[in-house]
């Protein structure tokens, strides 16, 4: 054997073993880019001290030093390669979490009751996070728990339980500081304040208060993740991201509560006056014709007759009145088929408002959106109820008149009529309102009238394609 193999046995047996430490060190990922770091700048002293010195460095430390660079190179990118995978995994999960709180968002806002929506809230967050348990605490102005609805235990379990929690321990937490919180194990935080009878085992808690112009009027609580691990910063920042979007749902639905109460508040007012304006006034005058009736029969029976024949026909305006009250009352039923919708809406003013009334349609009606459809109806309910309750028309026509690429809805009463350029007072607003409905919906008004001559009223509405009768 050559004395320069003898000199590299030491070399291969370190090499030996500086190779088999580095891929056991493999293994272990977060060792892997500092191992690698130390071994480059390793390699890169003794190729510095081979330049330096020629070939005064033994063989041995420079085949040992090559050995180790070509392994800390293929450590290096084993690491960033790995580095690069675990971002993408992470940014995939992410954007999956990201597309599931969109999605949630999009149903819950498509909800329209309250009480739907909550339950759906709930419902949502678990899949989000993937909880096995879920709860929801809706709070009053006075911060009192409303409603507490659950998800993940049945009706039976939540019947053993009893009330609902109240704002003590993690729970209070959440609620008193209006925080997020995050706990890997419930029963080794010292803020528990323990289950009881019949609740299920619990480990981890994910809770979030759901905030609201500053106001916190509720609070997310999740627990158990289906796969066992622990909640991430990841659950936590989606579920807030989710309770966002749930709070403005709440909220909207809160509104529009209280806008319809309003409306119902203004509707009994409007009511209110009318009776009394009106029908009330009307029917205390019939009342003052009877008793003179009454007074007048020993001595003048026949005016008394008189009297009654005119109180009779009073009393039918009474009734006609009335009647059309109700038809106003009555709720929109605009089906999918505009032609019928407007044959019942004619049927239904001339039963209750005893007012002649006739309507002529096209052979076929083309499909239109929802829009002109809403805005062709309305417009002409409104105009029946122009035409008995201020025209005080006899007889009333409706037509849908096919124009080319238009429809044209029109209808005429044979009422007192008014002149369209003067300055309309409130009793007319219900024009401005048609005007409204039919610019919104892409077509014209036209109302034409006279005093005497009766009243039309038009719309006039743009369909794609040409329509014949």
């Amino acid at each position: 054997m050559e004395a320069s193999d003898y000199e590299m046995r030491p070399a291969i047996r370190a090499h030996s073993f500086l190779e088999a430490l580095l891929l056991s060190t493999m293994k272990r990922t977060s060792l892997r880019l500092p191992l690698a770091v130390i071994v480059s700048l390793f390699v890169v002293g003794v190729i510095t001290l081979t330049l330096l010195l020629g070939n005064q460095l033994p063989a041995s430390l420079i085949i040992s030093a090559s050995v180790l660079f070509a392994i800390a190179i293929i450590l290096f990118t084993t690491v960033v390669f790995r580095m690069v995978e675990r971002a993408e995994e992470r940014l995939l999960a992410r954007s999956r979490q990201l597309a599931a709180v969109q999605s949630a968002a999009t149903a819950l806002a498509g909800e329209r009751e309250l009480a739907p929506m909550l339950n759906r809230m709930v419902e949502l967050s678990r899949e989000i996070t993937r909880a096995r348990y879920g709860a929801l605490a809706v709070h009053r102005g006075d911060g009192t728990i409303e409603r507490f609805i659950t998800s993940g235990i049945d009706a039976d379990q939540r019947e053993l339980i009893g009330h609902p929690p109240i704002d003590t321990g993690l729970l209070g937490v959440i609620v008193n500081e209006a925080k997020t919180l995050r706990v890997p194990d419930i029963t080794a935080d010292g803020r528990a304040a323990g289950f009881p009878p019949h609740h299920p085992p619990m480990k981890s808690l994910l809770g979030v208060p759901v905030i609201s112009k500053g106001t916190t009027i509720g609070n997310l609580y999740l627990t158990d993740k289906l796969d066992g691990v622990d909640f991430s910063e990841d659950d936590e920042e989606m579920l807030r991201i989710f309770a966002a979007h749930a709070a403005a749902a709440i909220e909207t639905m809160r509104l529009q509560a209280e806008l319809r109460t309003v409306a119902v508040l203004r509707e009994r007012e409007r009511i209110g006056m009318d009776l009394h304006d009106g029908i009330i006034q009307s029917i205390y005058a019939v009342s003052l014709g009877l008793e003179a009736a009454a007074d007048d029969v020993p001595e003048d029976p026949g005016r008394a007759r008189c009297e009654l024949n005119d109180a009779i026909e009073r009393l039918n305006d009474i009734i006609r009145d009335v009647r059309s009250y109700i038809f106003e009352l009555q709720p929109t039923q605009l089906g999918e088929d505009l032609g019928e919708s407007l044959v019942n809406l004619v049927e239904d003013f001339r039963v209750n408002s005893l007012v002649e009334a006739s309507v002529r349609l096209p052979e076929r009606i083309p499909e239109l959106p929802e829009p002109q459809r809403v805005a062709l109806f309305h417009v002409a309910k409104e105009a029946l109820v122009n035409a008995r309750k201020h025209a005080r028309a006899t007889s009333v026509d409706l037509s849908l008149i096919p124009e080319g690429q238009a429809l044209r809805l029109a209808v005429h009463d044979n009422g007192d009529g008014f002149d369209p350029a003067e300055d309309q007072s409130s009793e007319h607003r219900g024009l401005r309102n048609m005007a409204s409905r039919a610019e919104e919906a892409g077509g014209t008004l036209t109302v034409e009238s006279s005093q005497g001559a009766g009243t039309t009223v038009s719309i006039a509405i743009g369909v794609p394609f040409e329509v014949t009768a």
